[in-house]
């Protein structure tokens, strides 16, 4: 239950996903703290969290110099509509595809992680 932490990942040299806790955004972005509110929508079934995914396979593309990529990246946009790098996926939104050995095991490194950041999030109600 994270956002990507921009400046961060910036300089980790593009080669590590770093997020910040998801309520910590709506204060970044917005100004609001939304939790209490939030969590009371869950509980009156108003609201359905459901893992969409860790992180977006743009990070790769970062580190290769895509002008389009980076300056998506450079106003906090995680998934910006352009031509990738890869001959199979035409988005970054596809978390799940993997094109190599080594990117399926980061995308199932980051699953368990994301997984177990929701269920913290979800059933421990913590500073997430």
């Amino acid at each position: 239950m994270q956002n990507p932490a921009f400046p961060a990942i910036k300089a980790s040299g593009f080669n590590n996903f770093i997020g910040f806790p998801f309520f910590q955004s709506f204060n970044q972005y917005y100004g609001e703290d939304l939790k209490d509110l939030w969590f009371k929508g869950v509980e009156e079934n108003l609201l359905k969290p459901q893992f969409h995914a860790r992180e977006h396979l743009w990070l790769k593309d970062l580190k290769l110099g895509n002008k389009d990529t980076q300056l998506g990246f450079e106003h906090d946009f995680f998934a910006v509509k352009t031509k990738t790098s890869s001959t199979l996926r035409n988005n970054y939104l596809a978390n799940y595809f993997s094109e190599t050995e080594r990117e399926f095991e980061r995308v199932s490194s980051s699953t368990k992680i994301g997984l177990d950041l929701k269920n913290n999030f979800l059933y421990n109600n913590n500073q997430y």
